[in-house]
C-alpha cells in the first residue's frame, strides 16, 4: 500500500502542475508575456509569506504568551513539537469564543501556533492535542510555503486571464474565438480559485495524518515515563519495605 503521504504529496505536486499548465495556456493562446504578472505575482506572495506571522497575528489581535503565562498549554505544545521532531514554536492566544486554532510563520523555526480561547474552553485535553499536533503537522510539512506558491500562481493566473481579455478588445486586428474569451474571462479564475482549494484540502489531510502519528508517539512516550516512573518508584518502595 502507498504510504498516505507519499500519495498527499504527489497529489500537491499534480494540482500544481495543473496550476501552471493553465497558466501557460493562457498565456500562449493570447500572447500575453507571463513574466510580468508571474513576477508581480511572486513578489506580492513573497512578501505575505516572509512576515505572514506579524501580519497574521495583528489580523486576528493574538497576544504571544510564555511559559509563565500560559504553562499548561505550552508544556503541551512543546511535548507535541518534539514529538513531532521541530522546534518549540511560538504560542499565542487569541480572545475570541470561536472554537479554532492556527499555524503561521515562514518555516518551522519561525513557527507561530495560536489557540483561540474557545478552543481552550470546550475542549478535553485528548481533543486539544489532536487539533494542536493537527496545527504542528503543517509547520512540520511547511504548508505555508506551499500555500502561498498556490497562491502565486492562482493571483497570475487572474492577472493573465484579464490583461489577455484586455488586449483582445483593444486590439481589433486580433480575431480571437469568443469560447477563448469566455473560458479566460471566467472558467480560468475559478479553475485556479478551485485547484488552490484542492491544494488545501491536500495538505489538510497530511496534516490529519501526522497529527495521529504525532499524538500516538506522545502518548507513548509519556507512557513509556510513567512506566518508567513507577518501576523506580516501586524498587523505593521495596528497599524501604
Amino acid at each position: 500500500m502507498i504510504d498516505m503521504d507519499i500519495t498527499n504529496l504527489l497529489k500537491t505536486g499534480m494540482l500544481f502542475g495543473v496550476l501552471l499548465g493553465l497558466f501557460y495556456i493562457i498565456s500562449l493562446v493570447f500572447n500575453v508575456s507571463p513574466m510580468v504578472f508571474l513576477i508581480f505575482s511572486a513578489l506580492f506572495v513573497f512578501l505575505s509569506y516572509w512576515f505572514s506571522d506579524s501580519l497574521v497575528l495583528k489580523m486576528t489581535r493574538a497576544t504571544v504568551v510564555d511559559e509563565h503565562q500560559a504553562p499548561a498549554l505550552y508544556s503541551r505544545v512543546a511535548r507535541l513539537a518534539q514529538s513531532a521532531g521541530i522546534p518549540q514554536p511560538r504560542i499565542a492566544i487569541v480572545k475570541n469564543p470561536t472554537p479554532n486554532a492556527f499555524a503561521t510563520g515562514r518555516s518551522p523555526g519561525k513557527a507561530v501556533i495560536a489557540v483561540h480561547t474557545g478552543l481552550l474552553e470546550m475542549m478535553s485535553s485528548d481533543e486539544l492535542d489532536g487539533v494542536l499536533a493537527h496545527e504542528l503537522s503543517h509547520v512540520k510539512h511547511w504548508d505555508t510555503l506551499i500555500q502561498s506558491i498556490a497562491a502565486m500562481f492562482a493571483t497570475a493566473i487572474m492577472f493573465v486571464s484579464r490583461m489577455a481579455i484586455w488586449f483582445s478588445f483593444s486590439d481589433r486586428e486580433n480575431n480571437v474565438n469568443p469560447l477563448a474569451l469566455i473560458v479566460t474571462w471566467i472558467v480560468a479564475p475559478m479553475a485556479a480559485l478551485m485547484i488552490q482549494m484542492a491544494i488545501s484540502r491536500s495538505r489538510e489531510l497530511a496534516a490529519d495524518h501526522e497529527a495521529e502519528k504525532i499524538t500516538g508517539a506522545a502518548e507513548k512516550k509519556a507512557s513509556e515515563t510513567l512506566g518508567n516512573a513507577t518501576e523506580a518508584l516501586e524498587k523505593v518502595q521495596h528497599l524501604r519495605f
